[in-house]
C-alpha cells in the first residue's frame, strides 16, 4: 500500500467504518426550527464549543492504546514519531487560548444529526416539561452533502490542503461520517492504520511525508471519536474545516456577512458558521415530540411550513407518553 493509498483508505469519505445514510435527523427546539426554517440555513459550531468536554481529544487515550497493541516495528524511526506525537498530543492543553492569533490553526465546524427518527434520548434535550415541544428535521443525505459541497460561501473559508504528493493540491474542506463511541472499535481503527503506515511502500514519483500524512489522518478521525456516554445519541456529523487565515479573510472580504458569528448558549458565546444551504425541496418531513398537545402543535407546524413555501410531511412521534 502506498501512502496515496492509505490516505484514501482512511479517509471519512470512503472509510468503511463510516456509514452514508439515506436520511438524516436534526433534533431542535422550537427556537431552532424557526430559525432553520425561516432563514433557510444551519449552524456548524466550532468543535471546541460541542457538549463534550474532550471533543476531539477523545483518540489520544486510544491512540497509546494502540500503540501498545501494534508492539513493535521494523520501521523504528516512524514507530517512534508516532508514540512521540501520541505523548506531545496528551500533554497539549485542552485550551489553546495563546493560539487564538495563529493565523495558521486549524478550526473545525461541526453539524450535528441523528441516524434515529425518534429518538427519546434527544427528544429529552427539548422537553424539559410536558408542555414543551421538540422537533426533528429529516433531510436526505446526497441533497445536503451536495448543497454543503456546492456552497461558494462555504468554500471561501475554506484552505487549501497540500499533502506534498507533486503539488497536487486536495480541498481540505467537508468531511462527514457517523460517530464512533465503541472503545474496541476505535482501538481497532488505529492499530490498522499504525499497522498500515509502518508498511507504506516508498513512493518515488510524488513523494509525501508519512507522519504529516498520520497526523492529518488522526486529527480527522478525532472528529469522529466520541466518549462512549452519548451512544443513545446516534450521532452522525458534517465537518466544514477553515483556518483563522480564512476566516479574518472572509470577514475583511465580506463586513456585513454574518456567516461566521457568535451565538449564545447559557450565558456562553459560540462561534458557529452560519451555513446557508438549505431549500424548501431540502427537507422531506418534520417530527413532531411527544407530548400531551401533539395535534395543536402539528397544527401550528403546518401553518408555519405552508407560510415559508415548504411542503414537507409533518408526523408526530410514535413514543407513547402519557404525561
Amino acid at each position: 500500500m502506498t501512502l496515496r493509498e492509505l490516505r484514501g483508505k482512511y479517509s471519512i469519505l470512503t472509510s468503511g467504518y463510516f456509514v452514508k445514510p439515506q436520511k438524516l435527523y436534526h433534533y431542535t427546539s422550537p427556537e431552532g426550527l424557526k430559525g432553520i426554517l425561516t432563514n433557510r440555513s444551519l449552524f456548524f459550531t466550532d468543535s471546541q464549543f460541542l457538549n463534550d468536554k474532550n471533543e476531539c481529544r477523545d483518540i489520544y487515550c486510544f491512540l497509546k492504546m494502540a500503540i501498545k497493541e501494534v508492539g513493535a516495528a521494523k520501521n523504528q524511526e516512524l514507530f517512534s514519531a508516532i508514540k512521540e506525537f501520541a505523548l506531545d498530543a496528551e500533554k497539549t492543553p485542552e485550551y489553546l487560548g495563546s493560539e487564538i492569533q495563529n493565523t495558521s490553526i486549524f478550526r473545525f465546524f461541526v453539524a450535528s444529526f441523528c441516524l434515529d427518527s425518534d429518538n427519546l434520548s434527544m427528544w429529552n434535550y427539548y422537553t424539559k416539561t410536558p408542555n414543551s415541544y421538540g422537533y426533528n428535521i429529516c433531510f436526505d443525505w446526497h441533497m445536503l452533502q451536495r448543497a454543503i459541497w456546492d456552497n461558494e460561501l462555504l468554500r471561501e473559508l475554506s484552505p487549501v490542503n497540500n499533502y506534498g504528493d507533486g503539488g497536487f493540491e486536495v480541498p481540505y474542506f467537508n468531511m462527514y461520517g457517523s460517530v464512533i463511541y465503541d472503545d474496541e472499535a476505535k482501538i481497532k481503527i488505529l492499530t490498522e492504520l499504525i499497522h498500515d503506515i509502518l508498511n507504506c511502500e516508498e513512493e518515488t514519483i510524488f513523494p509525501q511525508n508519512p507522519m504529516e500524512i498520520f497526523e492529518k489522518l488522526i486529527r480527522g478521525l478525532g472528529l469522529f471519536f466520541k466518549n462512549k456516554a452519548f451512544t443513545n445519541e446516534k450521532e452522525y456529523r458534517f465537518v466544514i474545516v477553515s483556518r483563522n487565515k480564512e476566516l479574518c479573510d472572509y470577514e475583511q472580504k465580506h463586513p456585513d456577512s454574518d456567516l461566521y458569528d457568535y451565538r449564545l448558549m447559557n450565558g456562553i458565546l459560540l462561534p458557529y458558521v452560519n451555513a446557508p444551504i438549505l431549500c424548501p425541496g431540502s427537507v422531506e418531513k418534520v417530527v413532531v415530540s411527544p407530548g400531551v398537545q401533539q395535534e395543536i402543535a402539528i397544527q401550528g407546524l403546518e401553518y408555519f411550513m405552508f407560510h415559508n413555501g415548504y411542503c414537507p410531511r409533518v408526523e408526530k412521534s410514535d413514543i407513547p407518553l402519557r404525561y
